[in-house]
């Protein structure tokens, strides 16, 4: 009714969990890439807690369009009031089997037999149960014996559960303790910020504007923000009810008054006198619509908004699945932001060769891509250690030469190294490692010394302190250096939901996720690598994650707001917070050739 007289190309506020709409603030980030990185690492129950209409079902919606339909096969449950007898025969149909006629514990036997083949045939079998905190308690104590089903080493099935905060009350019922200690993820959607909330309300109506503009005062905008309690659905109806209202008006931009009035109406109460009077042609229409908005709300919250047939089988290919894998390397790197832009290299003289076939990878060819871009990750930051461990020599004004030479940096990074993967640098060649790995291993450690190399005039200075050589700007620079000879996308990134220092840094859309999956549960013990498969499985992505040690606080800790050594302001971070991560792709069969100049 509005769309034309605002100039949108629809109507921007409908309360479907439309995917076009998609917003995420870093609350949404933290479930999504919890559901994403729990279901790919096989660990049993996960748990999504979050009030009615704050965005849960869309972000089932996003995971579930990214998954591979012939790999994974989902079983969304909408109505959850059911026996555990009734839930183990949808399970079995769901999966294409006829259930044994008999008590639930012979179908219990038979789903365990079902899944054993779903698991050889490289199949995830995934079960959703969307308002779970209607389960009946019996029901939801019996689903516990789903998570004994496993391998020697992996679940057989993941159960994400999905629901209000009284779910949450649920679980810590004594007599479903033996449940709750089996939930190995939790992720709570808190309401939308106010901040966020007028960036939610922005973001939807710059997809639908032919041209930006105003629509709501600022006035109009504090009152629909305050109304909805940051909750997106209870945006989404106010900012249509006010829209209306406005359109009735023919106001270009709404007023305050107006929208007040607006959401008067809506929440049943009623202004002695108008803002405005209405015009009458417009008045009857307004009234209509506003009441229908109403019915719509209750209409929305008495029955689910999406199917189960178009969950389980909706896929994007476009976009690639959190595949993360998990593997200890052990050490506590140092982590610092980056300060300083490095120069281009000249043109590259090793380069990355796709595999011509173009086929996809074998299982051996994908786990030695995945453990050379292992090592990579782990030299580079046995490098930044390294860097890290001299910064009190490096920054001492006293000394003249500080004895950091390219050749002493070599020397500590080869007992790093081997400290860390037991592989020692100068004996690769009869080493326990994928063939390819060895040459991209002594390039990137030429890289390494040769930045020390270069900055032997910058920190032998006597008389000057901080030199702005640390371990950020070494990462940074020698990862482009390296990317930029073979061809390879090694990356230093930073944090998430966080604007880095050196923009260069920010991490990409799925590494965020990734971080957000890392910051969300990563035991802070020991350091550990999360491997993402690429859509297309001819390549895979491997992320060390980074933390803040007590020596990077100098720099990022508290007070915040300070200005540091370098001229930037402090972040207020604290020792063990996520620092961002080094990432590596490597894409097919890498073979180091000759480029053609």
């Amino acid at each position: 009714m509005y769309s034309r007289f605002y100039g949108f190309t629809t109507e921007p506020f409908q309360n479907t969990p439309d995917l076009d709409f998609l917003f995420l603030s870093p609350n949404h980030k933290e479930a999504l890439a919890c559901i994403e990185y729990g279901i790919q690492q096989r660990k049993g129950f996960i748990a999504v807690t979050g009030e009615a209409g704050v965005g849960k079902t869309i972000i089932l919606r996003s995971y579930l369009t990214k998954v591979d339909a012939q790999k994974q096969k989902t079983i969304y449950v909408l109505n959850p009031k059911l026996t555990f007898d009734s839930l183990l025969t949808t399970i079995l149909k769901e999966l294409s089997a006829e259930p044994v006629a008999g008590i639930a514990a012979q179908k219990l036997n038979q789903l365990h037999e079902v899944l054993i083949a779903e698991y050889r045939n490289d199949h995830t079998v995934v079960l959703i149960i969307d308002e779970a905190q209607h389960i009946p308690i019996e029901t939801l104590e019996s689903i516990r014996m789903l998570s004994n089903m496993e391998t020697a080493t992996e679940k057989l099935i993941q159960i994400v559960l999905v629901g209000q905060p009284e779910l949450d009350a649920l679980l810590n019922r004594s007599e479903l303790r033996h449940v709750r200690e089996r939930i190995a993820l939790r992720a709570r959607i808190a309401p939308l910020t106010k901040t966020e909330s007028e960036e939610y309300i922005d973001h939807r109506l710059n997809l639908v504007s032919r041209e930006p503009r105003a629509v709501f005062s600022k006035q109009a905008l504090d009152r629909i923000v305050k109304s909805a309690n940051g909750i997106p659905r209870r945006l989404n109806i106010l900012c249509d009810a006010v829209l209306i209202a406005g359109f009735g008006y023919r106001h270009a931009i709404i007023s305050g008054g107006i929208a007040k009035e607006a959401i008067a109406v809506f929440n049943g109460s009623h202004r002695s006198q108008p803002a405005r009077r209405l015009q009458p042609r417009y008045a009857l229409g307004l009234l209509s619509l506003v009441v229908a908005v109403a019915f719509y709300l209750l209409y929305l919250s008495a029955i689910p908004s999406i199917t189960v047939s178009g969950l389980s089988e909706a896929t994007d290919q476009n976009k690639e699945p959190l595949r993360p894998v998990l593997g200890n390397i052990g050490t506590d790197p140092v982590f610092a932001s980056d300060t300083r832009q490095t120069d281009p290299v000249p043109p590259a003289r090793l380069v990355s060769e796709f595999d011509a076939k173009g086929r996809d990878l074998s299982p051996t060819e994908r786990m030695e891509l995945s453990e050379t871009a292992r090592l990579l990750a782990v030299l580079l930051d046995s490098g930044r250690v390294v860097v890290g461990r001299a910064q009190p020599a490096i920054n001492n004004p006293r000394l003249e030469d500080k004895g950091f030479t390219a050749s002493a940096f070599e020397a500590q990074l080869r007992r790093e190294f081997q400290a860390r993967t037991r592989h020692d640098l100068h004996h690769l060649a009869g080493a326990p490692m994928p063939e390819s790995a060895k040459p991209l291993l002594l390039r990137l450690s030429f890289f390494m010394q040769k930045a020390v190399h270069d900055v032997q005039s910058d920190i032998n200075k006597k008389g000057i302190g901080f030199k702005g050589f640390i371990p950020a700007t070494f990462g940074t620079q020698v990862a482009h250096s390296f990317s930029k000879d073979t061809g390879l996308k090694l990356r230093q990134i930073g944090p998430p939901g966080k604007e880095p220092r050196n923009p260069g840094n920010k991490p990409d859309d799925e590494e965020e996720l990734l971080l957000y999956a890392v910051q969300k549960n990563h035991p802070r013990v020991g350091d550990h690598i999360v491997e993402q498969q690429l859509t297309d499985n001819r390549g895979v992505r491997v992320m060390l994650p980074l933390f803040y040690s007590r020596q990077c606080l100098a720099c990022h800790g508290n007070p915040k707001g300070e200005v540091d050594i370098s001229g930037y302001e402090k972040e207020g971070f604290k020792e063990g917070d996520l620092g961002g991560a080094i990432s590596i792709v490597l894409t097919a069969q890498n073979k180091l050739t000759k480029s053609s100049e």
